[in-house]
């Protein structure tokens, strides 16, 4: 599989997940290991950024990203089939091997091409697949993160079946201007955040992720 690079547009993207205090010796290990998950996952299914940053006080975790693609590269696939004198049979018909070549990725055998190797000529299957949207999959790659925490005792809270190592009361997940669509240990995505529990304690709205 080979990616066809392309200029594609970016966001910053924020992720906060707010909860009750967090273990202080914890902190910078379930920050740095939150921050890595992320961009991996990111990586991982071929989303290019720039810049992450990871950031924890008692209360949060967040990892903020100054330019993300908004959506994956075109990729160009290509599988080899079977050898042409396994594919076809003395009379040029398409053999069995072929038919399900052919099968497996959705086209006739005719819309398959053939390509020389050093090994001899094969069938080939080769096609432009488009990138999907980003904001489709950072739900699942935050949670994947989430999923993947050194945390040594997790515990549940309420009636909760969700468990994380304390419970969690607030969600920021939002790609430039916009809250993306998803819902994480049983929590809403949305754009408010809390500052100090005693010294700021109301509601904060952002209305972008650099604010």
């Amino acid at each position: 599989m080979t990616t066809q690079l392309q200029v594609l547009d970016t966001k910053p993207f924020l992720f906060e997940l707010g909860c009750e205090e967090l273990p202080p010796k914890s902190l910078k290990i379930l920050a740095d290991s939150l921050t890595n998950g992320i961009g991996s996952e990111l990586l991982k299914h071929n989303f290019r950024y720039e810049g992450i940053h990871c950031y924890a006080t008692p209360r949060r975790l967040a990892v903020q990203i100054d330019a993300l693609a908004t959506r994956q590269d075109d990729q160009m696939i290509e599988v080899k089939g079977p050898s042409i004198s396994v594919a076809y049979d003395a009379n040029g018909n398409p053999s069995k091997a072929a038919l399900k070549f052919a099968e497996k990725v959705g086209v006739p055998v005719q819309d398959l091409e053939q390509v020389n190797t050093d090994k001899g000529k094969f069938l080939n299957y080769r096609a432009l697949v488009a990138g999907v949207e980003t904001s489709s999959l950072l739900p699942a790659i935050v949670e994947c993160a989430i999923s993947n925490l050194p945390i040594a005792k997790r515990m549940r809270w309420g009636d909760k079946r969700m468990e994380f190592v304390r419970p969690v009361k607030w969600l920021v997940m939002m790609f430039g201007d916009d809250v993306i669509d998803g819902e994480i240990l049983g929590l809403k995505a949305g754009r408010i955040t809390y500052g100090h529990r005693f010294h700021s304690p109301k509601p904060i709205t952002l209305s972008n992720v650099t604010d």
